[in-house]
């Protein structure tokens, strides 16, 4: 056998590049089977080449171990002399990335390199590399007997091809893209940010790649504009019977209690009807989340059991399941997910403020909207959604209505006790907590304490502590407290440090008890002390005028600015509704500071004129 090397044409390059000439017929040809294939000349792989290599590969029809053994592995050993890493947009020789940036001269938005449409920029070099990339997993993932032509991948990569060549010199809008870029592009749309941000082209594309893949039962498509419709944004207007059809389109293709959630609020509220209830409709779905534990559902069934909505009217079943709801909630909250805590808080202080099953007590009430109020501002700095406005504006109307309730006297500048109960629940779920006594005056110490992380976690989990009386409800790791005539075991002195795992109130001796690994470390006790609201701030901003409408005898009502000065509690008023505008009677009338509002200002609707 020669052992001698052979030198490799420009045109032999060619044609192994183009699958005109395999690596087993060039060695047979060289005559060089026990020597060295050389290279002297470097070539670029094209995708003309690349094309005439996949029209070729098809009609010649080897297995795909013929197709790894003696064309693309060997190609993969010599790729320097094909240019195969260049053609892919890697780097060339000279450390260089091949082929210009990408121009934005032909972007609806060439300001903005981080525009959505960008993702849909095509160069030469991805279209190679993509096909590359997915003949190698026909090589590493196809079995070694298979018949090249028994693959659809085959023909599909000519056609990007195609595609690629046919776009090229076409508008964006004009383009043909895949469904795999148009499912991609959408799903940049469910940032708000980006729907906020997006261009009118890029939004206008948007909604022509979801209509097509709606049309196709696309579940991503489907959900984008289900819920965009539901309440509306600047891709697609509030179209409440398209997003009832696209929710049942989605529970019928994946059977997910979600969707069935939001159908239930679609009945409930009578979206689809006129803003008349559907309730048996509303009772099947919100069955159906609840069934799947989904809180929504929960407290949102235990509402229907409530009134009596499409069921026989059972308080005690309300209570039992909005109780189930804030339990699992409220834990889920403490461990960072807003989730539905402000809505279950808000339906357990219905619960007291209406008497559900229970004896009324506005003083029980009051606290759990707090906690409801404070949740639904947290999850209001993460989240955009339609629903979390009317969710705001009812726990704002429930404080406002049940300060009325509360006895005379309630509010207080701090509060005071002698036993906090503060004291016991940073141990709770085996948490240590440092404490430091810092003495002021002869009277007054300020006793600080913080939870202590758990070892492997560089945060401690908070509490949920709420004081009605000053307006106080907050998530906390650690307290400072004013204790007024204290009286200690602990040594002496203007500072005292000391650590505990548990405590208890001695009811013989009025003290706290502290113990660190079951012994018993010292005592406190004390004639006051203080805790006072320190987020407190006055009310600032505009004072507004706001007007409660309902649209219906005995519906909900919603609150809307309104800057018509002669406007009265009975009159009718004009405002914009789902289908236009709409004739409505003022239930109440009120001014608030900016401040004071349950949502963001630009988040209210105006009315437009009295009827």
């Amino acid at each position: 056998m020669d052992e001698a090397n052979a030198a490799v044409t420009l045109e032999q390059i060619r044609a192994i590049a183009r699958y005109e000439l395999t690596f087993d017929q060039l060695i047979k040809d060289s005559g060089v089977e026990n020597g060295k294939l050389v290279f002297p000349e470097a070539y670029r792989f094209t995708l003309d080449d690349l094309r005439i290599a996949l029209t070729n590969l098809l009609a010649a029809d080897p297995t795909v171990g013929d197709f790894g053994e003696n064309w693309f592995f060997p190609l993969t050993q010599v790729d320097r002399a094909f240019g195969i890493d260049a053609a892919c947009g890697l780097a060339d020789d000279d450390g260089e990335e091949d082929g210009a940036d990408i121009d934005a001269a032909d972007d609806p938005d060439n300001d903005d390199h981080d525009r959505p449409i960008r993702c849909l920029r095509e160069e030469e070099s991805d279209i190679f590399s993509n096909i590359w990339y997915r003949l190698e997993n026909i090589w590493t993932g196809e079995a070694d007997d298979v018949h090249i032509a028994e693959l659809d991948i085959v023909p599909d990569l000519i056609k990007e091809i195609d595609r690629y060549r046919a776009n090229k010199d076409k508008p964006f809008l004009e383009r043909e893209y895949t469904d795999a870029q148009k499912r991609y592009y959408i799903g940049l749309f469910n940032a708000d940010d980006v729907v906020k941000k997006a261009s009118e082209p890029e939004l206008e594309l948007c909604r022509k790649f979801t209509e097509e893949l709606c049309a196709q039962d696309d579940t991503d498509a489907l959900r984008l504009k289900g819920y965009a419709c539901y309440g509306g944004n600047r891709l697609y207007a509030c179209d409440w019977r398209a997003s009832r059809d696209c929710m049942l389109k989605l529970y019928e293709l994946t059977d997910d209690p979600t969707y069935a959630n939001t159908l239930g609020y679609i009945y409930y509220y009578g979206r689809c009807n006129g803003g008349v209830p559907e309730y048996e409709k509303a009772f099947e779905m919100y069955a159906i989340a609840a069934a799947n534990g989904l809180h929504e559902g929960l407290y949102k069934l235990a509402d229907m059991f409530r009134h009596g909505y499409a069921c026989k009217k059972s308080e005690r079943t309300a209570r039992s399941l909005y109780g189930m709801v804030y339990e699992d909630c409220r834990e889920q909250f403490l461990e960072g997910r807003d989730g539905a805590f402000a809505d279950a808080a808000l339906r357990m202080g219905i619960v007291y403020q209406k008497g559900i099953g229970v004896v009324p007590d506005p003083v029980w009430a009051y606290e759990y909207f707090l906690q409801a109020d404070f949740a639904a501002k947290q999850r209001a700095k993460h989240n955009n959604f339609y629903g979390d406005t009317n969710v705001m504006l009812g726990i704002r109307k429930a404080l406002d209505e049940t300060r009325a309730e509360l006895p005379a006297n309630f509010f207080e500048e701090y509060i005071k006790t002698d036993k906090p109960r503060i004291f016991r629940q940073l141990t709770e779920n085996g948490y240590r907590v440092s404490a430091c006594l810092k003495r002021e005056d002869n009277d007054k110490t300020v006793v600080s304490l913080a939870r202590q992380p758990r070892r492997g976690n560089k945060n401690a989990a908070p509490v949920l502590l709420t004081y009605a009386p000053i307006d106080y409800c907050g998530l906390v790791t650690g307290v400072k407290l004013e204790a007024h005539g204290l009286k200690t075991s602990f040594a002496d002195g203007p500072i005292v440090l000391f650590k505990y795992d548990f405590c208890e109130w001695n009811d013989t001796e009025k003290r706290f008890d502290f113990f660190y690994d079951d012994n018993q470390i010292g005592w406190m006790a004390c004639d006051e002390y203080r805790f006072y609201n320190t987020n407190k701030t006055k009310p600032d901003g505009k004072l507004l005028r706001l007007v409660s409408i309902a649209f219906q005898p005995g519906g909900r009502t919603y609150d809307y600015l309104c800057d018509i000065p002669d406007v009265e509690v009975g009159d009718k008023v004009v405002i914009m509704g789902y289908e236009g505008e709409t004739v409505v009677e003022v239930k109440a009338v009120y001014t608030r500071y900016e401040s004071e509002l349950g949502l963001p200002l630009e988040r209210y609707k105006k009315v437009i004129r009295k009827y």
